[in-house]
């Protein structure tokens, strides 16, 4: 049989402060059983200390109010699992981000940095499938996963003759005003593509090329050796930006890409003047 008890010994019994409690009630997330009209003392039920300590662990997950909100409205135990299921694989993501950024930064404080392998190819204009849109950096990453996943399965469906590796193109003001568009890319010289693709022509050029290898987290590295390389030489010219994602194995379908393996491989393409 639930009970009656002052917020003080609620707290007691869900190892939740007072003030938690207090903010939990104005953001609707649990509110008291009972509050006092007189002195506006809060009073709680018994059984609702399972709903406090789910929203202890809930926040000790770091999950969001609204995310709890979410939670503990969900009709039933799949949906509620669900919505679990997809916090975990978002925590999941950012712990594997942050070993990443914690390798980055041992290399980075190495006292013997590796020696940067750079070369030069030129690029024939190239016929393709493309998605293009102008992004903001903050919506770059699930822009680029979407619109990737996209080409991949139209190009999967329609069964196109692929001629090279997918890629991407990007004006430099994405990086730098943290806006600007990019054109992600397979090679076909297919002319039929599905709504939301475009059948485009990528311009060529004559480009300086360091392979990333890695997590595309990591690939500032990369950038910051190559764009110095070109700098030094005297050889930058203007244009954009290009990459080539490659496949893990180099026998494989040119489709097959897994962006965040650490086998995974990005080719840099950074404009240069031509070496005719």
């Amino acid at each position: 049989m639930s009970t009656l008890v002052p917020i003080g010994e609620f707290s007691l019994m869900t190892n939740l402060s007072r003030k938690a409690l207090r903010i939990y009630h104005e953001l609707g997330l649990l509110e008291p059983a009972e509050v006092d009209q007189h002195n506006g003392y809060r009073y709680y039920a018994t059984d609702q200390i399972g709903t406090a300590q789910l929203i202890r662990r809930f926040r000790d997950l770091g999950m969001g109010i609204p995310e709890v909100k979410a939670v503990l409205a969900a009709p039933d135990e799949d949906s509620r699992n669900a919505l679990l299921t997809a916090h975990l694989h978002r925590m999941e993501a950012h712990l594997r981000q942050t070993a990443d950024t914690v390798a980055a930064l041992r290399d980075l404080l190495s006292p013997h940095p590796a020696a940067v392998d750079v070369s030069f190819q030129t690029f024939d204009a190239l016929p393709a499938w493309s998605i293009s849109s102008a992004v903001g950096s903050d919506d770059l990453g699930a822009w680029f996963a979407d619109s990737l996943d996209r080409l991949i399965t139209a190009a999967r469906r329609k069964a196109i003759p692929v001629t090279g590796p997918l890629g991407g193109v990007f004006e430099r003001e994405l990086v730098s005003d943290e806006f600007g568009r990019m054109t992600l890319f397979v090679p076909t010289p297919a002319v039929d593509p599905p709504p939301g693709v475009a059948a485009v022509t990528i311009p060529g050029g004559d480009y300086a090329v360091l392979t990333h290898h890695g997590s595309h987290h990591e690939a500032d590295r990369a950038y910051g050796e190559l764009g110095r390389y070109v700098s030094e030489q005297v050889i930058g010219a203007p244009g954009l930006i290009r990459e080539r994602y490659l496949p893990i194995d180099p026998a494989a379908d040119a489709l097959d890409v897994r962006f965040g393996a650490p086998e995974s491989r990005t080719e840099i393409c950074w404009p240069v003047v031509s070496r005719a």
